[in-house]
């Protein structure tokens, strides 16, 4: 589901995004998130599987360095 909706979100060229799964309608679900982390993938001009696949790790690795920073 994530990652059809990341590529809903890239593949888009319209807001709201087109929906994967029910052609001809946009998703009704919460995009920002994927936009977020689209955008640099568009701009870098990463492949959205492998990009997708870079994102995970970078999302957890950030979430777990940012708490440990304030102490």
């Amino acid at each position: 589901m994530n990652f059809a909706y990341f590529n809903g979100v890239l593949r888009s060229t319209i807001f709201p995004p087109i929906d994967p799964w029910f052609a001809g309608g946009y998703i009704n679900y919460y995009y920002w998130g994927y936009v977020l982390v689209g955008a640099p993938v568009k701009v870098l001009g990463i492949i959205p599987s492998i990009g997708y696949n870079l994102i995970i790790p970078t999302l957890f690795a950030m979430t777990v360095s940012g708490p440990s920073a304030c102490l």
